[in-house]
């Protein structure tokens, strides 16, 4: 049978398109290998970085306490004084909202007892550190970012080299340690801001007493609940306050224009590695 001309364009197409699909798969595979190369050589940069802070730390722990005692004071203070109102207003409209949303449904099954319990096992443990981590990071993580990069583009890094003191230990580590003290007590504000919100609405209109509720929170909650909020804070704080330090120091003074790239990397380290951290806790305690 003669092979006719129709065969022989098909068979080029057929090569053409594997060809075509192998460089295809080839190009992704080369683009896969490329992120993964800077992803790791981005994290063995972040490593480096954190080894130098503690070290730093630890050897300035004596000359300069007093100084690494005042700076992480004003951290503290700033963080407090910028994240502080809206938690309340945050965490109070939460509760509210829950109290709309669930407790005419959980009265039909148990009122009080399922609502307290809602309350402790999914808004305490799992939603109010996420809601807690986006407001420090908007108000407190992204402002102390830019603060950080536009102190190195002004030089003033170098200043503090020349004068004996390390950036790490002067600008990073008083940050990192204020948010790890704070953030405790932000996140168990904003939780009673929430208790108090659903108080409000689901108690207080419906008759129930102050230490009703009360009890019924003391009941549903846990030893290990509070294992979990304790875990949960550590974590996010040293996610949130890290990368937004490291984000800071690693702007290339020469290029203060592209803050805005870096702002928006420092806020989305942090909230994906917060998130991460506070996953990985609850699939460990579940």
């Amino acid at each position: 049978m003669p092979f006719r001309s129709s065969d022989m364009a098909r068979a080029r197409l057929t090569r053409k398109g594997r060809r075509t699909g192998g460089l295809a798969f080839e190009a992704a595979c080369g683009r896969l290998g490329r992120l993964a190369i800077n992803w790791l050589s981005r994290l063995a940069d972040q490593a480096g970085f954190a080894g130098r802070i503690v070290i730093l730390t630890w050897q300035g722990r004596r000359g300069r306490f007093g100084l690494m005692a005042r700076l992480t004071l004003e951290e503290i203070f700033k963080q407090a004084f910028g994240a502080i109102g809206l938690i309340v207003l945050v965490g109070f409209m939460l509760g509210f909202l829950w109290s709309v949303l669930w407790y005419g449904t959980l009265g039909n099954i148990g009122g009080l007892e399922n609502f307290s319990t809602f309350l402790i096992s999914i808004h305490a443990i799992q939603i109010a550190p996420i809601m807690t981590t986006v407001i420090v990071i908007l108000r407190y993580g992204a402002p102390s970012t830019w603060e950080l990069a536009a102190m190195k583009s002004g030089r003033q890094f170098e200043t503090l080299a020349q004068m004996g003191i390390p950036p790490e230990h002067y600008l990073a580590a008083p940050r990192i340690i204020g948010t790890a003290l704070t953030m405790p007590a932000l996140l168990m504000l904003f939780i009673l801001s929430s208790c108090a919100g659903s108080y409000y609405l689901a108690w207080r209109f419906n008759g129930q007493a102050l230490l009703e509720f009360l009890f019924a929170l003391s009941n549903t909650a846990r030893g290990y609940h509070f294992a979990i909020m304790a875990f949960k804070s550590a974590a996010v704080s040293l996610a949130l306050s890290f990368f937004c330090v490291y984000n800071g120091f690693s702007i290339n003074i020469d290029n203060l224009n592209g803050g805005a790239l870096v702002i928006r990397r420092a806020m989305g380290e942090s909230f994906f590695y917060c998130m991460l951290a506070s996953v990985l806790i609850s699939v460990l305690y579940v």
